[in-house]
């Protein structure tokens, strides 16, 4: 039950403030650097970055995008939510629906979006 409601904080949080740049990343992370030319080099073409440390799909441990893409991410939000309140699982569906959704409505080549991160 609690994964439901940590899947949409992790997108809340990254909803606060007024940032050019909003991010949100699992503490474990351990090679994350926000200002590294990797990662800005990232957000900067597209609006988001997203996170894999599997080397197989994106996952929600980590995220980015910058101010343009304010508005896709509340859409996130509300859309894991109506997901998680419906069945009752966590809004790791959704994200991953989401986004695949996006990366071929816009063309964007994932390589270009993701960040390999390590974890401990």
């Amino acid at each position: 039950m609690i994964y439901r409601q940590v899947d949409a904080a992790r997108i809340l949080a990254s909803l606060q403030g007024d940032y050019k740049q909003n991010f949100y990343s699992d503490l474990d992370i351990i090679n994350l650097v926000i200002d590294s030319d990797e990662i800005q080099n990232k957000i900067n073409s597209s609006g988001i970055i997203l996170g894999d440390a599997s080397g197989i799909s994106v996952e929600n441990g980590f995220f980015g995008f910058d101010v343009k893409r304010y508005n896709l991410f509340q859409s996130l939000y509300q859309e894991t939510l109506r997901y998680i309140f419906k069945t009752k699982k966590n809004g790791f569906v959704p994200f991953i629906s989401f986004f695949d959704k996006l990366i071929k409505e816009e063309d964007i080549e994932l390589e270009e979006i993701i960040f390999k991160y390590e974890f401990s």
